[in-house]
């Protein structure tokens, strides 16, 4: 792939993967490289960025599920699935926000305030261990209709409750509660 992954796609170098069997990490092939791979270069040949998937009237949320359409592969999940999409919002992260550090910051049209921090069912379960479960959403908790707090889709600053749980064999949950805001 070299210095130049767009090089890369838009030249066809990954179309020797076409029938490998190679792992290249846990459960990818290069055969699963390869078909991602060729839905990029059909997409970089009528548009300039992945970014114009989540600039569009569908948001980030219709952002993600075109990105799964588009790449059809398992490894990237669509939100219409109950999935958190947590690689993909990861992703995002990476090219949205600029911390100087980790996050680059390079897509320039879509907010951080529009970021979506995945749930997952591991999250969830850790909640209910502590006795507590998620509210229905309404306007009075500050919920939206998916149940997210409405600071993390809305350009207010995020607002976040963590619980840290922690679970001993024979013991009740021990949890630390921290509020911040960023």
């Amino acid at each position: 792939m070299g210095d130049s992954p767009f090089d890369f796609i838009i030249e066809g170098g990954w179309q020797r993967w076409e029938d490998s069997a190679r792992n290249v990490h846990r459960t990818i092939f290069e055969r699963d490289l390869f078909f991602v791979c060729r839905a990029l270069q059909g997409f970089y040949a009528t548009h300039h960025s992945l970014e114009e998937l989540f600039t569009g009237r569908n948001g980030v949320l219709g952002g993600l599920h075109e990105l799964s359409a588009l790449l059809q592969t398992r490894h990237v999940a669509s939100p219409l699935t109950q999935s958190p999409c947590k690689r993909s919002n990861l992703m995002l992260r990476w090219l949205v926000r600029n911390d100087g550090i980790v996050d680059l910051g390079v897509w320039q049209r879509i907010s951080p305030a529009e970021l979506i921090i995945p749930l997952d069912v591991h999250v969830g379960a850790s909640r209910v261990s502590c006795g507590r479960t998620f509210p229905e959403p309404s306007a009075e908790n500050g919920t939206d209709h998916h149940g997210s707090p409405q600071g993390i889709l809305s350009a207010r600053p995020v607002q976040v409750r963590l619980c840290l749980v922690w679970l001993r064999r024979g013991a009740e949950p021990y949890e630390v509660g921290l509020d911040f805001s960023y």
